[in-house]
Formats: structure tokens, sequence, C-alpha cells
């Protein structure tokens, strides 16, 4: 910490920056997800296998992470940031956690772990990632009636990736939790909670209310968003010594970023700007309409429309009876028209 982040956070009774952009394992810091947390917390106990789904940046890592603090005292929660590559990773994981000694088979694993009093929680972020060896793996884990599994994906993984991953690990899902983004007041109510939890005397904030509500109608109910905006406001307070953070300058912030969403359009590939392309002319988008535009498989055009989404350029919404559909982040729909797209794209 420099010095002049050290006087800043003096004067504003902080111990520390509350807006670091990883993920928070407090729940009392998790703002929206009481309801999700009772489900979760009751799946658990009854053994379920559950995909928690959302958009990224909709506080899924921060879901799970929050889960592995609640159970760690009766449970052993094991967290993986991503799908294991291979089954021998995923042994190698566990292995370390229940403190194995030396190389362990598959077969044997499922053995011990059978016959374990040990109760485990599998918490596997990113399972859009995960592969058909691994996902075999854990088709025969989840049979143990002592290991729960909770993967974390994105909208759409349930229905439309994992049965294409293995069928039989798709089965074995008993619940599915979709996570909405927040509310302004819960967006508000979160960048409060992660100031009081810093603040060492009387809670003291930077940020004027219209601040924070021009923070909530901004980042559209997406957490990630918020604590970007937050961060990039702190940042400018303490290099000009501001002790007071008003819209002027948040708006001085989200004019500088339309440039950065250019030079991420600019910067994609072919078949990526090719669907970026198609929100000219529709303003959502489905798997189904990239497919018969590029002329591609269901398989490529979901992994064309993810790493849009990985980029923060595209996110999703839930279609009543239609699966997911795919629209703009609102920045790049502000940019992207008729005139523009020539110079973008």
């Amino acid at each position: 910490m420099s010095s002049e982040e050290f006087e800043w956070f003096q004067k504003m009774n902080w111990s520390k920056n509350p807006f670091q952009l990883s993920p928070v394992g407090k729940p009392d810091l998790v703002v929206g997800f009481d309801e999700e947390f009772q489900l979760l917390e009751n799946y658990i106990r009854l053994g379920y296998d559950v995909v928690i789904e959302g958009p990224y940046g909709s506080g899924k890592t921060s879901l799970l992470l929050c889960l592995e603090t609640l159970f760690k005292d009766n449970r052993l929660p094991i967290f993986f940031y991503a799908p294991p590559e291979s089954v021998a990773e995923l042994i190698q994981i566990i292995g370390m956690e229940l403190k194995f000694d030396g190389e362990i088979l598959p077969q044997v694993l499922y053995q011990t772990l059978r016959r374990s009093d040990d109760r485990i929680i599998l918490l596997i972020d990113e399972a859009h990632d995960l592969n058909i060896d691994v996902a075999k793996m854990l088709r025969g884990l989840s049979d143990l009636d002592n290991i729960s599994i909770i993967y974390s994906a994105l909208n759409g993984f349930s229905f439309d990736k994992l049965p294409k991953i293995l069928n039989t690990l798709a089965d074995r899902v008993q619940e599915i939790i979709y996570l909405d983004l927040l509310s302004e007041e819960e967006v508000i109510l979160a960048i409060e909670k992660r100031i009081e939890d810093v603040s060492e005397e009387n809670e003291v904030s930077p940020f004027t209310e219209d601040a924070l509500n021009f923070i909530a109608q901004v980042s559209e109910g997406a957490p990630r968003e918020a604590i970007k905006l937050c961060s990039a406001a702190i940042a400018i307070a303490i290099r000009d010594s501001i002790f007071e953070i008003d819209i002027d300058i948040l708006e001085k912030i989200t004019k500088r970023r339309p440039s950065e969403i250019v030079r991420k359009i600019q910067r994609l590939g072919d078949r990526e700007k090719q669907v970026i392309k198609l929100f000219v002319s529709h303003p959502v988008i489905t798997t189904g309409l990239v497919k018969d535009e590029l002329s591609v498989s269901s398989q490529a055009s979901y992994n064309v429309i993810a790493r849009l989404m990985e980029k923060e350029l595209v996110t999703s919404r839930e279609a009543e009876g239609r699966g997911n559909e795919y629209l703009p982040v609102g920045l790049v729909k502000r940019i992207l028209t008729q005139e523009t797209a020539p110079f973008l794209l």
C-alpha cells in the first residue's frame, strides 16, 4: 500500500480497500441471495447435486466461496476455481484435502470415499469448461451418499452444454438455481456492506447519494460491474486527494469506458465479430440463430457466445419456453449501430 493510499484510507477510517475485484467468501457481504443460500443449505444437507447458473459478474463464485465458509465446521468443502483438467488432477486435489499419502487410483479413491465418514462438498466453479473424462469421474462420485457436488456455470449449462458433455451426469443434477442480477437497491446495499466491513470506527462513505444511485443504474445489477466503478472512483479520489465522490467523477469514468469497449471489439476474432455484428439487426440472439447465420455446429455457436460473455461484451437472460437468449451489455448496445459497425467490425 502506498503512502497516499494509507493516508486516504486512514481519513476514511478504512482498514483496506473494500472494492477489490476478487470474489468474497463472507456470507454477510453477499446481497440479494438469501433465498438461494437457504435452498443450497437445504439441498446440501439432503445430499443433492446442484447447478448454479447466471451471467458473468452475477456473483456465482462468491456464492460458492460463501458455501465453503458456511459448511467448513460440519462438512469438508473442496473448492475448485475451475474444473480439473484431468481425472488425475481431480483425484490429487481431493486426496490432498483428505490428507492421503502418495498417488491413488480412481477406483481406490471411490472405495475409500464410499467407506468414509466425511461429508464432502465439491464446489466446482466455471463448470461450463468441464471435459468428458472428469465428468465421468464426477458421475461416479455423485452416486456416493456422503458427497454433494455444486456446479457454477453460465446460463444454459444445465440444459444445453452439460447433456452434450455427459448426459448421465446431467441426469444426476437434482436442482438448478438461477441467479438474477441485483436490483438498484441491492447494488447500493452491497456497496454499503463492503464499506461497513472495512470501517474501523463509524462508517464513513465517500460516495454521495447521487453517486450511489448512478452506480446502481450504470452497473445494470451486475455486482462485479458495480465494484469496478467503485474501485475506479476510489483510485481517482486517492490520486487527487478527494474525500467525497460525486456523480461528476463517475460520469468521467463511464465516458472513458466506451473506448475500452471499442478496443475489445476490435481485438475480437473473425467469428466473434460476426456474432457481435448480428446485434445490429437483432436486439437479442440465440445459439440457433448463430448456428444458422454462421453455418456452424450448435456447440461452436455456444462456444463463441460463451467467449463473448467471458469478455463481458454479451450477457444472457432466460427466455420463457425457449431456453436462453443473449444480448449486448449496455455499453456495447449504445456503441454498436448501423453507422459504427463498419468501423468497429
